[in-house]
This record gives C-alpha cells, sequence and structure tokens, in this order.
C-alpha cells in the first residue's frame, strides 16, 4: 500500500492563499481539501493543479460574458407585444374606402362587406343602438337620410383634403351625426384615387400647358402676352441712351367655371347590398373628370381652324389661319415637317419685328399619321420619294415628339407645338382648393330628388378654364 504524502501545511496554504483572487471559494476549498488528502506529492504538482484551475475559471468567464446577454433575454419573460388597433373613425375610414375600392383590406383594415354593415358599425362605434338584420329597405333608407348633405367645397374642406393626403387623424372630430361626411370623404378618397389612375392614361394635355394657375373667385382674370424690344441701338462716345420702345401686349382672359354631373345610388340598391354600382360611381366620374380636361385641351387644334386673326383663341374659332402665319394645307411628309419648322421659326413677336425662333416640341397627330409620325421621330434614314430602294438620312429625326390623340376623327390633319417650358403655349386655371376635381353628395336630403325617388345623388364637380396664350406657338396643317 503506497502512503500519501502530505506537503508542509504552511507552504501549501500559502501557495493555494495565493490563488485566492482568481477563484471562486469553492474551488479554493477543493484545492486545500485535495492537498490535506496527499493528492499532491510536491509543490510543483500543486502549483499545476492551481494553474489549471485558473484556466478553466477564466474559460468558463469568457464564455459566460458572451452569452449572458442572449441568457438574460431568454430568461426575462416578455410582455405580449400589442397588436396595432385602429379605432374610432379612422378604422371606420378606411374600412369604408377599402369596401368603396373594391378590396379586402385598406392599410389593414378589413373592409366592410356592405354600405349596411358600414352603417350598422358606424352607429355601433356612436353607441348607437340599432338592428342589423331588420328590414333591408328600412336601413337603406336611414342611410340615404343620413349619407347626404356632403360638400368638400361648402362644409369639410379641411377634412377632405386632410385624407386626401393620408392624414386619418383629423377625422375624429366628426361627431355622431356626420355620417355624411365619413361615407363622402371616403368616396372622395377613392375617387381621387381613381384620378390619379385616370392621369397615366389621359394625361398628355398637361405636356402642352405652360402655365398652372389658381384663382380664388369666378370674376375674370387677365393674362398678357407681350412682345419683344427691338435691337438695340448704337450710343455714340459721350452720346445719351436713348428710350427703348416698350413691347405691345395682348390680354388673355380666363374666369373659370364649374363642370359636372351627376350620379345616384338608389334605395333599392342599398337594399340588395349592390357594391358593384357604389363602386362604379367615383371610378367613371374620375374617367369622366379627367377626360373632359383632355378633350378641353385638345379639341383647340380641331375646333379652331377657322381663317383669320383673333386674341381670343378659346371663343373665336381661329387660332391657326393664314393671318397669324401658322397655318398650312399639307399632307405629313417629313418635307412638310420641315417646312412647318421654319415657318414656327421665322414668325414674328407681338411687336419689335424681329423672330422669335420658336421650334415644335411635340407633333400632335390621329391614329392614322402615328406610324408615319413615330418613324420620323426615331428613324435614322428615310426612302427619298419617287424612288425605290433609295435611302436618305432623316432630316427631321428627334425633331418633333409624336402625342397620339385617339379621338380625333380627321386622319389627315397634324398639328405642331413648341415647348411649354420655354415658350407660352395654354393657360390652365383653377379654383384654389379644387386643383382636381372633387366629389361631393346632394346637399340637403329633405328636398328634391333625394326626398321624391330614394337616393344618394353623388355629384362629380371641376371647377377650371383654360385658353391658348400665343398663337405663334402652335403651327396647324389642316388639309384640304
Amino acid at each position: 500500500k503506497t502512503e500519501k504524502v502530505t506537503l508542509d501545511a504552511k507552504i501549501t496554504d500559502e501557495h493555494i492563499k495565493a490563488a485566492e483572487a482568481k477563484l471562486p471559494k469553492g474551488v479554493v476549498t477543493r484545492l486545500r481539501n485535495r492537498a490535506k488528502d496527499g493528492v499532491f506529492e510536491t509543490i510543483e504538482a500543486l502549483d499545476a493543479a492551481v494553474t489549471e484551475e485558473i484556466g478553466i475559471y477564466d474559460e468558463v468567464k469568457a464564455t459566460i460574458k458572451d452569452t449572458l446577454p442572449a441568457m438574460k433575454e431568454l430568461a426575462t419573460p416578455k410582455e405580449p407585444k400589442a397588436e396595432a388597433k385602429e379605432v374610432g373613425n379612422e378604422a371606420l375610414f378606411k374600412a369604408m374606402v377599402g369596401m368603396i375600392a373594391g378590396k379586402k383590406t385598406y392599410e389593414g383594415v378589413k373592409s366592410f362587406h356592405s354600405l349596411k354593415e358600414a352603417y350598422w358599425k358606424y352607429k355601433a362605434a356612436k353607441g348607437e343602438t340599432i338592428t342589423p338584420f331588420g328590414s333591408g329597405l328600412g336601413m337603406a333608407s336611414d342611410i340615404i337620410k343620413e349619407a347626404n348633405h356632403f360638400d368638400t367645397f361648402v362644409s369639410r374642406a379641411d377634412i377632405n383634403e386632410a385624407v386626401a393626403g393620408g392624414d386619418y387623424t383629423v377625422l375624429e372630430s366628426i361627431t355622431s351625426s356626420t355620417f355624411s361626411v365619413l361615407l363622402g370623404t371616403a368616396m372622395h378618397k377613392v375617387f381621387l384615387d381613381a384620378y390619379a389612375e385616370m392621369v397615366k392614361n389621359f394625361g398628355d394635355w398637361r405636356k402642352l400647358v405652360s402655365h398652372f394657375v389658381t384663382v380664388t373667385d369666378f370674376k375674370e382674370y387677365n393674362f398678357s402676352r407681350r412682345g419683344t424690344y427691338s435691337t438695340l441701338p448704337s450710343v455714340a462716345q459721350g452720346g445719351t441712351y436713348q428710350p427703348l420702345t416698350s413691347p405691345s401686349e395682348e390680354n388673355v382672359k380666363v374666369s373659370v367655371v364649374k363642370f359636372g354631373g351627376t350620379e345616384d345610388l338608389t334605395i333599392e340598391a342599398i337594399a340588395n347590398d349592390d357594391l358593384n354600382a357604389l363602386r362604379r360611381i367615383p371610378r367613371d366620374l374620375a374617367l369622366s373628370a379627367e377626360y373632359t380636361r383632355y378633350k378641353a385641351i385638345f379639341d383647340f387644334f380641331t375646333a379652331n381652324t377657322g381663317d383669320g386673326v383673333t386674341l381670343d383663341y378659346g371663343s373665336a374659332n381661329k387660332l391657326f389661319s393664314t393671318g397669324n402665319k401658322n397655318k398650312g394645307t399639307t399632307a405629313l411628309s417629313s418635307d412638310e415637317l420641315y417646312a412647318a419648322w421654319v415657318a414656327m421659326k421665322e414668325n414674328t413677336a407681338l411687336s419689335g419685328a424681329q423672330e422669335v425662333f420658336i421650334s415644335p416640341r411635340y407633333i400632335l397627330v390621329p391614329s392614322e399619321l402615328m406610324r408615319i409620325a413615330g418613324q420620323m421621330y426615331t428613324g435614322e434614314f428615310e426612302l427619298e420619294p419617287g424612288t425605290a430602294g433609295v435611302m436618305n438620312v432623316n432630316p427631321v429625326k428627334s425633331l418633333a415628339e409624336p402625342i397620339h390623340v385617339p379621338y380625333w376623327t380627321d386622319a389627315n390633319n397634324w398639328y405642331l407645338v413648341a415647348d411649354p417650358t420655354k415658350h407660352a403655349t395654354i393657360i390652365f386655371a383653377t379654383m384654389r382648393d379644387h386643383e382636381d376635381p372633387h366629389l361631393v353628395t346632394q346637399d340637403d336630403p329633405s328636398v328634391g330628388s333625394v326626398f321624391t325617388a330614394d337616393k344618394i345623388t353623388i355629384k362629380v364637380r371641376d371647377i377650371r378654364d383654360q385658353d391658348v396664350l400665343d398663337h405663334r406657338s402652335f403651327y396647324g396643317e389642316v388639309v384640304a
């Protein structure tokens, strides 16, 4: 049997005590017990054991340091994440917008399934009790009574403009008696979204307008087009500068007027939960509003073809005339496009007896001329007239960008328009806060068709005027 070797107790205690600052108390006690049991035969063996324990402990501490944050996160009970909930009129508004727009949800809120459901939940949110499963006709009648009398122009423009821009918090100020505002604002929001889509399809008219202005009332406003100064005369040494002749001016008059019409949502459609009848109204009226603006601009070209000179182009049908030096009668070709370009360049200013050097930016064509206009704009070469297979460099490449006007019925006429960013072309005036068309509902549910015919009358309204600013920015080929 091998006897245990006991080291000198004092020396052992000194070696272990030196490690107390680096080791936990339990590890130090274990080392002392092992020394008493004669596990270490030499001081070197004891020192090696102490060094090993310190190394293990340092490694454990490093591991704990790296994993402690994650361990604390796992060990700490978490509060359940509160779900964002829409409350009050904002939620009702979004649910109604989604319903009218034909979406299952709108900005995280589930859409209503019908106008009756919207009315019922609106009333419930206001603390009023109604029977959702009662007479469908009775509820439809109540809806009609409360759905009218919303006019963005007169009463709640602040609410309307806010939600049109995505700020729904203002809706919380609506009282329990304003279902008309909630429905009217939601319909107008859907109308504006649909209108923005229509602009993508019928927005070419905006390319031709040089001046978008807003006015504050229905009065007549004058906008001037000016001539130019004559060439500057020389001044002799020591001589006196002479006054120049001021440019002549002509006035263009605009006064905004109302355009619009109505559509009805009947009591039968509401009682039958006919959402298609409701959903088509804002979209169809948005299409009508934008197409009316579209035609108002492009009709300048097809209506104003009489010969003569006039200042008020919008009412006198004489935008293009030989007197204005902006009218031709030749079919579209590269030669004639070039000739029209020269004519625009050489036209003289209102006063000053000098050229204004206007170049065309756009060429307006019907469907029948779109192909040749596109080829002239992008093609590198063209077929020489009267030859077989002889190609010439295209002299009018990139001269005038084509704009297709599908509703024009004349297959031969075409028109040039200058760059609106450089020259005065068309002025388009709208009423302030009504730069875009608006959607409103019948003013008074107790009178008129609403009272006699049981329906919600929805009205689209556009307030605007437009006119040509300067005929020199246009050239028309009215082909005989």
